[in-house]
């Protein structure tokens, strides 16, 4: 503690005795060095008058080809100057610009014929020690390591960073962007004519009760009987009943759009700094309707600290409503949730012509729709027997209902299934009136 303020104090004399401050500085170097660009351009053409003549021949004995290479480097550190707001990005900045310089200067060096004239005296210097030990093939992957180097340094990125946005920019456009249409009726024979079959009808029932044992007492009153307990009036009722068709239903309408990620991944990072919270950012999952930035803060960090802060990042991304999701659940992670610009329409065909609903083995699997990634959610009504769903009004309890009856519709056959439905508005479950998987008619009064 005593060395740190010591350190804070002695800085804090430095910027008195100066009376400048570091922006000030920043600002006139980064003049002089725009200044010393354009001086560099202007001798080529000589119309710099000789003191421009002195200085381009200065350039191409110190630097060979590289002469026109300098102006952009210095025009480079001087927009990095402006740019970069601590002292250690740009002492990173002036480091990566002369290695890349430098090590532009050996290779022209080691590949011109004359290396005094392609690399100048400053690549000469470079490129000759390091040929004589490494030879020509050596010399040069040494020199494009020192390349990506530079660019690491200056333009502060990080490679892991990088492939894991590649990858994960790959998994979003695989199962968010791209709504994939190709499975949509890989289990469920098309409707050929809809005219002349019933509204409900694909693939054939295999008869559910015959594994049944049969007992008559008699001869007469031979009963059928299966795992649920049907007659064999009501097996043969239904023996042809095919399931319905996907293409009753409509598909997946839309590609959700969420802006520019990186720009608010920084937002989102940069934000979090200002009120003195590091945090590494992760993976982004573009879903449906919202887009969902993962991030991990520094160890010391309450969360409470980061729930705090909602209102000041939806001031930040100009998002509303936004969502801080902490921590995500089986996750070391917090999520932050922004609404998409531009919605995607989840539709029911695809999701029950997804793979993992036509082939799995609960009967009462329902759809509930798709999680922020884009991939799709189901349950079993069989792991939660006692149900309620309830909302205000327009919050889509009606769509939920008409979702949930649908996906056992297109999993089970009568046999298997029997409803009874009440419907003392007589607005909801109307449409369902004759379907074979009715016990009783729609119930309608409320008496």
């Amino acid at each position: 503690m005593v060395k740190r303020k010591k350190k804070k104090i002695s800085s804090l004399k430095k910027e008195k005795s100066s009376g400048l401050d570091r922006g000030v500085t920043r600002g006139a170097w980064s003049v002089v060095l725009f200044a010393l660009a354009t001086l560099s351009v202007l001798s080529f053409f000589e119309a710099a008058g000789s003191l421009g003549r002195i200085f381009s021949n200065f350039l191409e004995l110190a630097f060979g080809w590289g002469m026109y290479i300098a102006p952009l480097v210095l025009a480079f550190v001087a927009v990095s100057f402006v740019i970069a707001f601590k002292r250690e990005r740009g002492r990173s900045i002036i480091i990566s610009a002369v290695l890349f310089f430098s090590a532009i200067l050996a290779f022209l060096a080691l590949v011109g014929g004359d290396a005094k004239e392609a690399g100048g005296y400053w690549g000469f210097i470079i490129q000759e020690p390091l040929r004589s030990i490494l030879g020509t093939a050596g010399t040069a992957v040494i020199l494009l390591a020192i390349v990506g180097i530079a660019v690491i340094l200056g333009f502060n990125v990080s490679l892991g960073k990088i492939f894991d946005s590649m990858r994960e920019k790959r998994r979003t456009m695989k199962d968010a962007l791209e709504l994939d249409e190709g499975n949509v009726e890989k289990s469920l024979p098309l409707q050929t004519e809809l005219q002349d079959k019933p509204k409900f009808e694909v693939r054939t029932f295999q008869d559910a009760a015959k594994n049944e044992t049969k007992r008559s007492k008699d001869g007469k009153d031979e009963k059928k009987g299966d795992e649920m307990g049907l007659s064999r009036a009501a097996s043969a009722t239904f023996a042809n009943f095919q399931l319905p068709p996907a293409d009753l239903l409509e598909r997946d309408t839309g590609k959700p759009t969420s802006g520019d990620i990186v720009a608010n991944a920084n937002i989102i990072r940069r934000t979090f700094q200002n009120f003195g919270i590091d945090v590494e950012m992760g993976e982004v999952n573009v879903g449906p309707t919202v887009t969902q930035y993962t991030m991990k803060p520094a160890e010391g960090i309450k969360l409470s600290r980061l729930t705090a802060l909602s209102n000041d990042l939806s001031l930040a991304l100009a998002a509303h409503p936004l969502r801080i999701e902490a921590p995500i659940p089986g996750r070391s992670l917090v999520g932050i949730e922004l609404p998409n610009r531009t919605v995607a329409w989840v539709r029911l065909r695809d999701l029950v012509s997804n793979e993992q609903f036509v082939n799995s083995d609960a009967n009462l699997q329902l759809t509930l729709g798709r999680d922020v990634s884009g991939a799709p959610v189901y349950a079993s009504l069989a792991r939660m027997p006692h149900m309620l769903i309830a909302g205000s009004t327009g919050s889509g309890k009606t769509i939920a209902l008409n979702t949930i009856i649908l996906s056992l519709l297109y999993k089970n056959p009568p046999q298997l299934l029997r409803f009874i439905l009440i419907d003392p508005k007589r607005v909801e479950f109307s449409v369902y009136e004759g379907i074979p998987h009715l016990l009783s008619p729609v119930i309608v009064d409320n008496s």
